[in-house]
């Protein structure tokens, strides 16, 4: 007979290895290059999925990376796969001559595809947290069925 024990805890030591065993997935775009690469990013819609890459061309990647600001003269977006840790903040720029601040912003983050939006991360984490609740609920269902 399963022991629930053993399997909660197979649950929870298969979704803390899933990015060691497949690595991270980021989402890759340039607004200066892709007008659909804007800073408000819905993950429902398609376009955003050819965006999607397995971060293999970054030597060691744990990171993905969104930044919002002024790039080259112009203000955009850039999402990429790191292996460093470019931090999580938000600041406000001014350049000569401009009469109004900008907002530049670097989140980082370390899961799936959590780099369009800064809400996807608590989603996964919301669907992870939904996943092993269901299958908790499902064995100890299965245990009590046995046990009759």
């Amino acid at each position: 007979m399963w022991n629930l024990n053993k399997v909660v805890l197979a649950l929870v030591v298969a979704g803390a290895n899933f990015q060691v065993m497949f690595g991270i997935g980021c989402f890759e775009c340039n607004s200066a290059s892709n007008f659909t690469c804007t800073e408000f990013w819905d993950p429902t819609i398609a376009v955003t999925e050819k965006f999607l890459t397995n971060c293999a061309h970054v030597y060691n990647a744990q990171y993905c990376v969104k930044m919002n600001g002024i790039f080259d003269g112009k203000l955009g977006t850039k999402r990429f796969c790191s292996s460093k840790n470019w931090g999580d903040y938000c600041e406000y720029i001014q350049r000569p001559g401009d009469t109004q601040q900008y907002r530049s912003c670097v989140l980082t983050c370390s899961t799936y595809g959590c780099n369009p939006a800064v809400s996807l991360t608590q989603f996964s984490h919301t669907l992870w947290f939904s996943v092993v609740t269901a299958s908790v609920s499902v064995l100890r269902y299965s245990t009590s069925m046995v046990l009759q």
